[in-house]
């Protein structure tokens, strides 16, 4: 078979997803009309109604990817102010958040990061002073972890960046699959990647979403007092996991 037969049939999309994408439109509209025109349960009001209807068709749409993931999320405002679940003002209002725009600084500061590759530098340079014993290596990885949770606001995105150096140095020490090592190896990496992450405020989302609601409830948490009472138990936490 030749390269570009075998790249067609790769690239081809199986039967499943063919049937999810041609359904998802249809079905998000069916099952949001159902819900939209069915008898409404004892304390449920009309606006609440109407928003199940959204959410339903919206999930639905997610899940069946019949639309790109971002032109359903875009929808979400529109759809609300039509079906009058909420004004213009309120749809807009989660866009606004502190939060929200607090996550698309980070993630426009990572993605510099990755292009400039400056992410895996640092991560060279870590690896570089820390040695080249098994022990060291663990230890270079949890260091790099801890540097990048500064800098790039995802645990997945962190793991993308230092999973493909992890898979280099399991192939340069010749470790068989299964190992010690590349299996602490990959371990060190996911596991202390998640928790340097409760102790900074930008490693991961949820930690912005969760500050947000605590303002709204009326209690302001500022980046240095996350860092100086999250930081320490997150800090030992990840080398005691190392």
């Amino acid at each position: 078979m030749s390269t570009a037969a075998v790249s067609q049939q790769v690239a081809a999309p199986n039967r499943f997803d063919v049937i999810r994408h041609r359904i998802g439109v249809p079905l998000a509209i069916v099952l949001t009309a159902a819900i939209w025109f069915m008898a409404r349960p004892q304390g449920l009001s009309a606006e609440g109604q109407r928003a199940l209807a959204l959410f339903a068709g919206i999930f639905v749409l997610y899940l069946t990817e019949a639309l790109p993931l971002a032109v359903t999320s875009l929808l979400v405002v529109p759809a609300a102010v039509l079906m009058h679940i909420a004004n213009v003002g309120g749809a807009l209002n989660g866009f606004a958040s502190p939060s929200a725009y607090l996550i698309l600084g980070a993630f426009i500061l990572a993605t510099g990061m990755v292009k400039t590759k400056l992410a895996e530098r640092i991560t060279y340079m870590i690896l570089s002073r820390t040695g080249s014993s098994p022990a060291r290596i663990t230890l270079g990885v949890t260091l790099a972890n801890i540097v990048l949770a500064f800098l790039v606001p995802s645990t997945t995105a962190r793991t993308a960046i230092l999973l493909p150096m992890c898979v280099s140095i399991i192939s340069l020490f010749g470790s068989e699959e299964r190992s010690k090592f590349s299996t602490g190896l990959l371990l060190i990496l996911a596991f202390t990647n998640s928790t340097i992450s409760a102790g900074i405020l930008t490693a991961t989302v949820p930690n912005p979403v969760t500050i947000e609601f605590l303002a709204k409830a009326g209690k302001v948490v500022t980046y240095a007092d996350f860092l100086l009472y999250g930081f320490p138990p997150a800090l030992l936490m990840t080398f005691f996991t190392w």
